[in-house]
């Protein structure tokens, strides 16, 4: 599989919007988005940073498949919360180290 088409099955997934409907949702320019994809091309560092964002994986898993390792997932979850879900995300975490005392 590749890019493009990692890109397709994880905008339906996470965000249950066709192709199309995601790029344009995100900002991305429709046509130029498809001369890349029929060109073989991949999208400028910024762009696909920006598609990886908004499909809460890593560029990295978009551009060789690599999926990836459980603390990215954490940290991309944190990244997406607000100030106060990182707040009460932290206060959670707090409360279970000191539950479990090493």
């Amino acid at each position: 599989m590749d890019f493009y088409n990692r890109v397709k099955q994880e905008a339906k997934k996470s965000t249950g919007y066709s192709l199309q409907e995601f790029i344009i949702s995100i900002g991305l320019n429709h046509d130029s988005y498809y001369t890349l994809k029929r060109t073989g091309n991949l999208p400028r560092a910024d762009e696909a940073v920006k598609i990886a964002k908004a499909l809460g994986v890593t560029v990295e898993y978009l551009v060789n498949g690599t999926p990836p390792r459980a603390e990215n997932s954490l940290l991309n979850a944190f990244n997406s919360l607000n100030d106060t879900g990182k707040q009460a995300a932290i206060a959670a975490v707090k409360g279970l180290y000191s539950a479990f005392p090493q």
